[in-house]
């Protein structure tokens, strides 16, 4: 056979290791499929060799078992091809899968992003950066701004109770500050959906 001819004349000694432990020393030829440019080392077709092993070189690198197949020539098994990944490649891997991916929402005033069972809103932070951006605004309804944002906290702090057309004086501020509207909306939806304590 043709790959055992070259496992004679240029194998190396590979230990197979598995959960920790050192499971046997066999000969293997490293490799490279053409089709696909995949790197692998080449066993006997009887080789103990499974996904997730790691084989150890003479070189002492260690390379981490991706996946096995068996290769045959004239229909018999010639080999077993260990496809693997190699140290650095299994450390960026890993590193890749712990990143947590970051979203930029922008204002989102008593919001819960994520995967929370549970959450506290401080509404407190929330409208001391609303009078905050209203008096760094020039515009010239600004204290009419502050006095929403007063209102929609005393609403939220239960210390007035919400009525119908109780926000209606201050539509057209509502109108020309959308930043404004949205944060207040957020709020009071935020406030009604929350679970009496």
């Amino acid at each position: 056979m043709i790959f055992e001819n070259f496992l004679r004349m240029h194998g190396l000694n590979m230990q197979i290791e598995r959960d920790g432990e050192i499971i046997a020393t066999v000969p293997g030829l490293p490799n490279r499929e053409t089709a696909t440019n995949r790197q692998y080392v080449g066993f006997r077709p009887k080789t103990d060799i499974k996904i997730d092993d790691v084989i150890i070189t003479p070189a002492n690198e260690r390379l981490y078992v991706t996946e096995t197949q068996a290769s045959f020539f004239q229909k018999q098994q010639e080999e077993i091809k260990a496809f693997y990944m190699t140290e650095v490649e299994k450390k960026r891997k890993e590193t890749e899968q712990r990143q947590s991916n970051i979203y930029n929402i922008g204002t989102a005033y008593g919001s819960v992003i994520g995967t929370a069972n549970t959450a506290t809103i401080n509404y407190q932070t929330n409208f001391q950066e609303l009078r905050e951006r209203a008096e760094a605004e020039d515009a010239p309804d600004k204290e009419q701004v502050q006095k929403l944002v007063d209102l929609v906290e005393m609403i939220v702090n239960d210390q007035i109770p919400p009525q119908k057309g109780l926000l209606s004086k201050f539509s057209e501020t509502m109108e020309r500050h959308s930043w404004i509207t949205s944060a207040v909306a957020s709020a009071l939806v935020s406030w009604l959906t929350q679970l009496p304590h």
